[in-house]
Formats: structure tokens, C-alpha cells, sequence
């Protein structure tokens, strides 16, 4: 074995890689972005694609595995949300090759609209995840979870979060990873065409798999108990388990979690033999609920112990522990300092000229240009989700409002805007939508968007898609004169139905990047 330093995304990537993965799909999110671009610069010649949503790279990925091929899937967790009518229901169709399923959560809200946590996914789902607690885990569980999948015929998910996918340690690798599974179509309609009459009888046989998870998550050796002092015992999972270790005495029990159905045998076994209970988990208490069930001893974020929002940290630990801790000290009489673009991106001048024109409603996506929201520009009212952005103006339109605006990104379009602009054309609706594109996905990395002209991909343009629609559009260059912008501003805004402002400037920062 060698070793290397990696970060839990690398060790996924590089887990995937040495269980025999054939294709890896994904489409970019922050923190889950560097398990594709690590498999892309691996020199392993593995396939990788970058779907245009995290639906369809899970639906590619499915496709993969009903062939006989292991196939990772990655996501950010709210991508999950997008992909998650194809992976509810291939836990009733099942799996053939190993699919996992890698999703990272972001408590904090550090990139993210919304703390969530894909753990509730699996329950839903009815079906494995596994949890890792550093990036060597990350690494032996991705293994593990292919192993399980083609066992269960089920999709495995594994849940990291932030920290762990940015945090860094020494990672014990395999010389030689596992072959590549032989390609082989088994057509079984009553599996795989999930019609009412079909779905009755997967559903009735994907719960009798639930003994069979349970005994699997019993048996993990991912799952760990130190019974030392009666007192008090800790239950942790995942990067959570890791805060706690750096509290511990050496005397506390401690039962550590990292795999789901939770090994409630073991659970039993340790609550039985400890006093009070600590549970300290990343995001919602998913663990706890299922012990306070069991006991009144136990105590967690139920129970205010640890706050309900935001990230688990060591210092939140030692509190809980009544362990001397340092909490920061806030710097006061600071003024405050907005993110704001890059200088030279032409989303600066893009909105300065847009804040002028004063439109009545500005909805806005997720993308750079949500930054917009922040001094000096103040051009922009709401920010929900994916896609959002058309299909609330709409919803204003609809009601009455004057021309409201819709400001999207060139990926986002593609993303999830594209139903809406449908729905647009459709119904004559009278609004502008603003596409501020950067030709990439420039948020998360720089990653390609469909109109990027890679080399053996055929680029389906903004221009292409909207004469497809019907749509009236122009392209603007941002970095035109203000007055310019200011006149095709209102240009736009005085031409009747559904019209379309393509504002065009590179990423700047890629640019740099790609110049160098």
C-alpha cells in the first residue's frame, strides 16, 4: 500500500476509482465538485461527464449500472433535491453494478441556500448510506459501499460534509484497485419499467431487504464501541466523531456511527451500559430522535445542548462537556465588507446598469451574480433555488406586476431555467430575463457548461435554444459604454411578451487561470 495526502473529496474520487468505476457523473456544487474534477485529472482514463443537472447525471449513472458498470454519482446536497424522483425510485427498481451515490451537505451555509441533510434521504429511500469521519474512511467506504450496492442490488449513499471534504489527512491507498465489471444487458421489465403493477411488488420487496441492511450496519466494522466509564458515554458520526475525539479523556465510552440503519443492537448495548448520553452528530438529530425514543438520558440538540442550526465544532464539544473552551472573541467597530464580483467581470457593469434602469421586481438564481444582492448594486429581490428566477417572474407577471426581471446564468439556464422558458413562450408571459453568461460554471470551479466547445462535444448554444423557443433576444456586451447598456435595457423592457438579454463576458478569473 501507498500513501498520499487527500482531502475526503480526492478519497472518494480515488475510492471510486480502485472499486472499478466506469463512468462518473455529476454536475458541479460546492462542497462535492472536487470528486469529478479529481477522477477527470486521475491519468486513470476513467469516463467522466458533467450533466447538464444532478438528475440527469444520476439518471446517466443508472443507466450505467442497469449495463453491468459501477457508476459514482456526486452532488452538493441540495443537488440531491434535483435528483430525487430517478433515486427514490431506483431503490425499487434496484441496482445491477454498483452505484454510490456521494452527497455533500453543508451545514453552515458556507456555498448553500439551505442547511439539509441527506441522511433523510436514505431513510426515505429505504435504503444503505454510510457516514466517513476523516478522508482514510472516505476512502475504504466508497470501496465498501460498491461492494454493498451489488450485494443489495440497491444504491448506496454516502454522506460527507464540508469539513470533511476540504479537510486533508494522510490516506492509506491499494496499489491495484478492482477490474472493470463485464458489460452485460439482463432485461427484466417487471424490475426495471416501474408501472403501478410492477412498483406494488418492488416496493414489498425492497422492505424485506430492510432485515438485511440492519444486519449489514450491525456487523460494519465502520461502526465501533469503547466501553470505559459507566458514567457517561459519547455517540458520534462522521466528522462530528472527529471533534469529539479531540475532547476525549480516555475514560468516556464511546459508540461511533457510520453506518445507516443505525446498529440499534449496539446502540442497545451501550445505552444499557452507560449513564448519561452525549450524542453529537453533523446536522439534524437524526441519531438522537431515534434514542430519545429509547431514554430519557440522552442529550443533544433535542435538548439545546448543542444548537440546532449551523456547523458541529470541537469548541461546541468541550462546552457540552463542561471541558475548558475557547469561544472567539467578535472584533468589534469593523464596518462591514460585502462579497462583491471580481474586478473587471462584466457583472459589475451588467448591474450598475440594471440597478439605474430601476425595473419594478428583480428575481434573481443561484449563481455568482447572487452577489448582486450586496451594496453598491442592490439589484436583486429574491433567491430561492435553481431555476427560480424565471419561474417566479412568471408567477409575478401572471398577477399583474410590469415586466418583471428574471436574472439567470448561462448553466443555471440550462440547469433548471429551461421549463420555465418554455412556460414563458407558452403563455405569452411579459417579462425579461437577463442571462449573465460567463461560458462556465464559474462558482464552483470553472467546469463546462453545454454551450463549451470541449473537444469530441458538440456545444448547444444560449442562441441556439432560444430560436428553438421563438424567443426574441439580443446579446450585450457589458463592457460597452453605460449608455449603451442603459438604452438596450430599455429597449428590452419596451418589447412586448417574453424577450431574452443574453449579457456575455468570460469569467475572469478563468480567464487569468487559462492565460497562465
Amino acid at each position: 500500500m501507498s500513501f498520499k495526502i487527500l482531502t475526503g473529496d480526492e478519497a472518494v474520487a480515488w475510492g471510486a476509482i480502485h472499486a472499478g468505476i466506469t463512468i462518473s457523473t455529476a454536475y458541479p456544487g460546492t462542497p462535492a465538485s472536487e470528486i469529478q474534477e479529481t477522477i477527470a485529472s486521475s491519468g486513470t482514463g476513467t469516463k467522466y461527464v458533467w450533466a447538464v443537472n444532478e438528475k440527469v447525471a444520476y439518471e446517466n449513472a443508472l443507466g450505467a449500472s442497469y449495463a453491468n458498470q459501477r457508476a459514482l454519482i456526486s452532488m452538493k446536497h441540495i443537488g440531491l433535491n434535483v435528483a430525487a424522483d430517478p433515486f427514490i425510485n431506483s431503490t425499487f427498481t434496484g441496482v445491477n453494478g454498483g452505484l454510490v451515490l456521494a452527497v455533500g451537505d453543508d451545514p453552515s451555509m458556507y456555498s448553500s441556500q439551505n442547511e439539509q441533510d441527506s441522511r433523510f434521504y436514505a431513510q426515505f429511500a429505504k435504503t444503505f448510506s454510510m457516514e466517513p469521519s476523516d478522508p482514510q474512511e472516505a476512502y475504504e467506504m466508497t470501496m465498501e459501499a460498491f461492494e454493498i450496492s451489488e450485494r443489495l442490488r440497491l444504491p448506496v449513499l454516502l454522506r460527507l460534509v464540508t469539513r470533511l471534504c476540504y479537510g486533508e489527512s494522510p490516506v492509506h491507498l491499494k496499489e491495484n484497485g478492482k477490474g472493470k465489471n463485464e458489460l452485460k444487458l439482463e432485461k427484466d421489465v417487471r424490475r426495471w419499467v416501474v408501472v403501478p403493477s410492477h412498483a406494488r411488488m418492488l416496493h414489498k420487496s425492497l422492505n424485506e431487504k430492510q432485515k438485511v441492511l440492519e444486519e449489514i450496519s450491525e456487523n460494519s466494522p465502520f461502526n465501533s464501541m469503547v466501553l470505559k466509564s459507566k458514567k457517561r458515554g459519547i455517540i458520534a458520526s462522521g466528522i462530528a466523531y472527529a471533534h469529539a475525539m479531540e475532547h476525549w479523556d480516555g475514560e468516556t465510552s464511546v459508540l461511533k456511527i457510520g453506518t445507516y440503519p443505525l446498529p440499534m443492537k449496539m446502540i442497545r448495548k451501550f445505552m444499557d451500559y452507560c449513564g448519561e448520553i452525549l450524542v453529537v452528530e453533523e446536522g439534524e438529530p437524526i441519531i438522537e430522535k431515534a434514542l430519545a425514543e429509547l431514554s430519557p438520558k440522552v442529550h443533544g440538540k433535542l435538548d439545546g445542548t448543542f444548537p440546532r442550526q449551523w456547523e458541529m465544532t470541537p469548541d461546541l464539544v468541550a462546552k457540552a462537556l463542561r471541558l475548558p473552551y475557547s469561544p472567539p472573541t467578535p472584533v468589534e467597530n469593523l464596518p462591514p465588507r460585502y462579497p462583491t464580483f471580481c474586478p473587471g467581470c462584466g457583472y459589475n457593469f451588467t448591474f450598475k446598469a440594471l440597478k439605474k434602469i430601476n425595473p419594478q421586481v428583480i428575481t434573481g438564481d443561484i449563481g455568482c451574480y447572487s452577489l448582486a444582492v450586496f451594496p453598491p448594486f442592490e439589484a436583486m429581490d429574491t433567491t430561492v433555488c435553481m431555476g427560480a428566477s424565471i419561474g417566479m417572474a412568471l408567477g409575478l407577471a401572471y398577477v399583474g406586476v410590469k415586466k418583471p426581471v428574471a436574472v439567470i446564468g448561462d448553466s443555471t439556464f440550462f440547469h433548471a431555467g429551461l421549463p420555465a422558458m418554455v412556460d414563458a413562450v407558452h403563455n405569452n408571459a411579459d417579462i425579461l430575463v437577463l442571462i449573465m453568461d460567463n461560458e462556465l460554471v464559474a462558482m464552483t470551479g470553472g467546469q463546462p457548461t453545454p454551450a463549451s466547445a470541449d473537444e469530441g462535444k458538440t456545444p448547444v448554444t444560449l442562441e441556439q435554444v432560444l430560436t428553438g423557443l421563438g424567443v426574441t433576444f439580443d446579446v450585450l456586451n457589458p463592457y460597452r459604454p453605460e449608455e449603451e447598456l442603459l438604452a438596450k435595457f430599455k429597449e428590452m423592457l419596451e418589447k412586448p411578451g417574453p424577450v431574452v438579454l443574453i449579457s456575455r463576458s468570460p469569467c475572469i478569473t478563468e480567464a487569468k487561470r487559462r492565460a497562465k
